[in-house]
């Protein structure tokens, strides 16, 4: 890792904290000009447009199923939604007021729910095999082996737009994600993870451990090895990542050590 990216991520974490400590509602980036803040219900319209545009046109799972910003954008509404009423939901705007990145969480037993249920007829036939490696996840995973479902916060929905990459706010976005959690008393936090780079980053943080893997060569959906080309693009699993928060106190300690 070069010096300057080790500054910009101290620098993230160093404003993370500062928002934990302080119990803050937003907080502002001077480095980078962006302002992070509690996404409110007017902001799910545009939150859920351009997590839907982005994951069209960027995640590969969706291309290789050419699933439309359209298709998706009805999901990506219903789960900012559930994210704003239970609070834990994240805006990064610009100075100029443009939604720069979005993310938001809601609880694991909402997501186990989903499991039982026919995902065709609850999302349609071009979302549901995305939403099928999802269920394949959960379904075998017991989250009571490590508290009650309620108590466990689900990731679910990040991302930042083109135009303000480099930025640092994945990382800004997912650090205050995690503070509002901790604050309101969840005792983990776990998310689904699909992009190899992403996945790594995650694996080196500590305390997150890798619960439940499956390699996309094996996945299939009706019978079809619909991801299956996407490991020669070095996709090879996607897998499901579960943190264990430490007591929510004021000295929130974020370790520089894992980045």
């Amino acid at each position: 890792m070069s010096a300057n990216s080790h500054n910009h991520v101290q620098w993230c974490f160093s404003l993370a904290k500062t928002f934990h400590d302080e119990n803050l509602t937003e907080i502002f980036d001077p480095k980078h000009d962006i302002k992070y803040q509690l996404m409110e219900a007017s902001d799910t319209v545009q939150a859920a447009e351009i997590l839907a545009h982005t994951y069209s046109q960027e995640n590969m799972f969706f291309k290789a199923i050419s699933l439309s910003k359209e298709d998706y954008q009805p999901v990506a509404l219903s789960r900012f939604n559930e994210a704003v009423k239970n609070n834990v939901a994240i805006v990064a705007k610009s100075s100029d007021g443009d939604v720069a990145g979005v993310t938001g969480a809601y609880l694991f037993s909402t997501a186990i729910a989903e499991v039982c249920t026919d995902l065709e007829d609850l999302y349609g036939k071009k979302v549901a095999p995305i939403m099928d490696i999802t269920r394949l996840l959960l379904e075998n995973f017991s989250a009571k082996d490590y508290d009650d479902p309620n108590h466990i916060l689900y990731i679910d929905g990040t991302c930042v737009s083109s135009q303000y990459r480099g930025k640092c706010i994945s990382l800004m976005l997912l650090l205050l994600l995690q503070s509002l959690g901790q604050r309101q008393g969840y005792s983990h936090v776990c998310s689904v993870l699909y992009h190899p780079a992403l996945t790594r980053n995650v694996e080196r943080m500590p305390d997150w451990k890798k619960i439940r893997t499956i390699d996309i060569r094996d996945y299939s959906y009706q019978n079809k090895n619909i991801f299956s080309q996407l490991y020669n693009q070095s996709y090879r699993e996607v897998s499901l990542f579960l943190r264990k928060y430490t007591p929510a106190t004021s000295n929130y300690n974020y370790n520089l050590r894992y980045y």
